[in-house]
């Protein structure tokens, strides 16, 4: 039987994704070098960056005025609470501008993630505390090199 040849195009994010999470790293890490089909399966080649894994510093400021932070490593989704709320945070890449690291976050409700920050720096999360529904606002910030000085004396 003969077969007519045709090309369909994906979506490289849809399989840069699926690339992440075989190699356990965040998709935006990803570049996808090639892709070969090796019998029924599709051999993708690809490279993640050298050196660390980018960081960030999370604030969380409390209704009640106190902050708390925590610095996470970017090297794949992170897992975080938040006032008992369970939150995934994964690196999204940088400002081209300011070169500050950009995350996106996602809030556990139920079996499934919703999308809190599609790409960013700020968000905030809502609960409840005592029966009370609170908003906890959140933010990454990037940490600067030693000793790098962000006050001009």
């Amino acid at each position: 039987m003969d077969r007519q040849r045709d090309t369909a195009r994906v979506p490289v994010n849809v399989l840069r994704q699926q690339v992440a999470d075989a190699a356990g790293v965040s998709a935006s890490l990803v570049e996808i070098e090639d892709v070969d089909v090796d019998e029924n399966v599709l051999s993708v080649s690809f490279s993640v960056p050298d050196g660390d894994a980018p960081m960030v510093e999370v604030l969380v400021e409390h209704p009640d005025g106190r902050t708390d932070s925590t610095v996470v490593e970017l090297e794949g989704p992170t897992g975080l609470k938040v006032y008992g709320e369970q939150i995934r945070i994964e690196y999204a890449g940088r400002d081209s501008e300011t070169d500050d690291i950009l995350v996106t976050v996602d809030q556990r409700r139920g079996d499934d993630w919703v999308t809190l920050l599609g790409c960013g720096q700020m968000w905030a999360v809502e609960t409840e505390r005592d029966g009370e529904p609170v908003r906890i606002t959140c933010h990454a910030e990037t940490p600067h090199g030693v000793g790098e000085d962000k006050e001009a004396e």
